[in-house]
């Protein structure tokens, strides 16, 4: 049997998705332990000779949910939304005392990108509606309503406008709150906007 470690954390918090992906790298299975007052995520392979395969039992906090843990640095990193499908999808609950497939680790973090990236184009248009950049119909609208001229506004003023929706959009992606209506759109680019007639 091969135990490798991965960087911890302080047993306070969670391991990071990081550190899940870095024990399952070679390894078999993935389990959590605290080892020093910190988590760690031990990755364990079992060794096969030219006579026989031996399982080894290893020694691990009977109270440590392995599974759990992995779902929580999957929500901490794809959002709440993204997370629980990808548990539903692969099966994953609350198991203390039981490792987690690496293959498991692997896939359900391909499965948590994969999703992130779907909801990230399922706001595509609606990015495009409120962009000061392209002159979107929407910004035209917020404009007109609160008289901004959009002929004065220079290329940078658009770009910064553009650049703070951006982060409100992948605030909201990271929190699983996919996808934004376009009247919550059109109250960040309100605020926005608001900044220019003061």
């Amino acid at each position: 049997m091969s135990i490798t470690n991965s960087p911890g954390l302080n047993a306070d918090a969670p391991p990071r998705l990081d550190a899940f992906r870095a024990g399952a790298i070679g390894a078999d299975t993935v389990f959590v332990s605290v080892v020093d007052g910190s988590f760690r995520v031990l990755g364990q392979s079992t060794f096969q000779s030219a006579s026989a395969t031996r399982q080894v039992a290893w020694v691990q906090d009977e109270g440590t949910d392995t599974c759990g843990l992995f779902m929580q640095a999957l929500a901490s990193t794809y959002g709440t939304e993204v997370s629980s499908s990808v548990a539903r999808e692969f099966g994953l609950r609350p198991a203390p005392g039981q490792p987690l497939a690496s293959r498991t680790v692997f896939a359900a973090i391909e499965a948590a990108e994969t999703g992130r990236q779907a909801l990230a184009g399922v706001d595509f248009l609606t990015i495009l509606e409120h962009s000061a950049y392209n002159s979107g119909p929407a910004f035209r609208h917020i404009a007109r309503d609160l008289g901004i001229d959009t002929a004065l506004l220079a290329k940078p003023e658009r770009q910064r406008i553009d650049a703070a929706l951006r982060v409100k959009f992948a605030d909201a992606a990271a929190a699983g709150k996919c996808p934004v209506a376009s009247e919550t759109a059109s109250q960040w680019l309100m605020n926005e906007l608001k900044v220019l007639t003061k």
